[in-house]
């Protein structure tokens, strides 16, 4: 993990890097400076802003995109997955991208490699927190909760999404390069150990409310919904109906209309990634830079597309085919476009979006889905009407009260795709996890279709430099 190493390394020669970015009661904007500091382990946690500027950091890295590259959880995961499954078309042949379109990622992708080695720079960040935070002294108690807390929650947020890309994973909760440079992967179940770990004791750490006025910090419920998306992709149903309760009982959050799902501070977020300040990045949101396609006006071929597929599988009527995605006919040939974020540049922080990273849609869906399995037929109904009613379509309850339960589970899976499309790797997750994966993937990508291309592969680097990684099936 040669990658891993040098980031870890440099953390232990230099220190945590310190971004300082206010989040008081008086700001409404996420402003990054650089680093102005780089301070030693041991000066790291001597006070309590200090403890916070650490923390602060490891949320500045996860958000941290530009006009040059997206990373692990701010874009990537978005991108990668969907062009991987059958959402996504990149409009212009681009080798790298393209290996991830036609599922023959070659193990010495680049954007493969930075995709790896960014999840594991803020797992890092994590680790060297939560293993400083015992010694710090003069740091109250409840700080020191709440920020490890915070630190687990992060942590279980990256270990999620990287077995979900590569299935095996390297597993390390130190910050000791030396060590970690003797790693195997460990099984997926032992990576989702550790993640439930992790998301229990963030629930139990934190409180109801957030850390700041902007919902960008984790709070009790941020851990509750991941964790009930953990528990379903196990298939402990029973536990995914308890978390997704935890926050759809809270009265904090509340469907909002199509038009309004994925503006700053909406009543459905439970999560969101605010983006670094206009002084570092004139984009708004990853998704945003990558999507948000030039006026039609100007005949320009948008960088991404969605799917045939994927534009005929919205019914008629739904709001998320008017509201979440624009048609522009461009020299004769017309592109259906992504459009959950409206804009591609942000040029004050009142025109900024922010990126979702857990909406309360998920959860409903989620206890929908974990209630079917139960053959709670009528709950899952109910909660699977609430999305749909928000998209202006009929009730099931009301078309199709009788429905049985495994038509009641694919129409739910089919909800799934409509609702998150382009969001997070929804689609190629789900897949996955329900065992559709080779017969849609045959269906859309015809005999180029490999069931090892279900992996992304470890990055060849990585493997030279720490040969007991390995390398999944079907990459050399």
């Amino acid at each position: 993990m040669r990658k891993i190493i040098t980031i870890s390394k440099y953390i232990l020669a230099a220190g945590l890097l310190i971004f300082l970015y206010p989040l008081s009661s008086c700001n409404k904007t996420l402003d990054i400076a650089p680093p102005v500091d780089q301070l030693t382990t041991t000066e790291v946690f001597m006070d309590s802003s200090s403890v916070e500027n650490a923390i602060l950091g490891a949320y500045a890295l996860q958000a941290t995109f530009n006009f040059a590259s997206t990373s692990f959880l701010c874009g990537n995961v978005t991108l990668y997955p969907g062009l991987s499954a059958d959402e996504l078309h990149k409009t212009a042949v681009s080798s790298l991208y393209t290996q991830f379109e036609q599922n023959a990622i070659l193990s010495n992708n680049s954007l493969n490699e930075s995709n790896w080695s960014s999840a594991y720079n803020l797992i890092y960040q994590c680790n060297l927190i939560l293993e400083k935070l015992p010694g710090a002294a003069t740091i109250s108690a409840s700080q020191k909760l709440r920020v490890g807390s915070e630190a687990k929650f992060l942590r279980a947020l990256n270990y999620f999404y990287l077995t979900n890309e590569y299935g095996r994973v390297a597993l390390t909760t130190s910050s000791d390069y030396s060590s970690n440079t003797l790693l195997s992967r460990s099984d997926t179940a032992d990576v989702y150990k550790q993640v439930i770990a992790d998301l229990k004791d963030a629930e139990a750490g934190l409180g109801t409310t957030y850390p700041t006025v902007n919902k960008v910090r984790a709070n009790k419920y941020a851990a509750a919904a991941l964790l009930a998306r953990v528990y379903l992709y196990q298939k402990d149903y029973a536990d995914a109906v308890t978390e997704a309760t935890t926050v759809l009982s809270s009265g904090m959050y509340s469907l909002a209309t199509p038009a309004g799902a994925f503006l700053p501070n909406n009543s459905e977020a439970i999560l969101q990634l605010m983006p670094p300040s206009t002084t570092q990045s004139i984009f708004s949101t990853p998704e945003g830079s990558l999507f948000v396609p030039a006026p039609a006006i100007y005949q320009i071929i948008p960088n991404y597309a969605l799917t045939p597929g994927l534009v005929n599988s919205f019914e008629n009527g739904d709001l998320r085919r008017t509201n979440w995605t624009v048609d522009q006919l461009i020299q004769g040939v017309n592109y259906t476009v992504p459009l959950k974020y409206k804009q591609q540049f942000a040029f004050s922080a009142a025109t900024q979006e922010w990126e979702i990273a857990l909406r309360l849609a998920d959860c409903y869906l989620i206890r929908a889905e974990a209630q079917a399995f139960q053959n709670h037929l009528s709950d899952a109904i109910a909660d699977l009407d609430q999305v749909r009613g928000r998209a202006g379509l009929p009730q099931i309850a009301g078309t199709d009260p009788g429905i049985s339960q495994p038509d009641l589970v694919d129409t739910i899976f089919h909800e799934c795709r409509i609702e998150f499309f382009t969001e997070w790797g929804h689609r190629w997750f789900d897949l996955k996890r329900t065992g559709r994966i080779n017969s849609v993937m045959t269906a859309a990508k015809g005999s180029q279709w490999k069931p090892t291309a279900a992996l992304f592969p470890i990055p060849h680097s990585e493997v030279l430099a720490a040969p007991n990684l390995g390398q999944n099936d079907g990459y050399n």
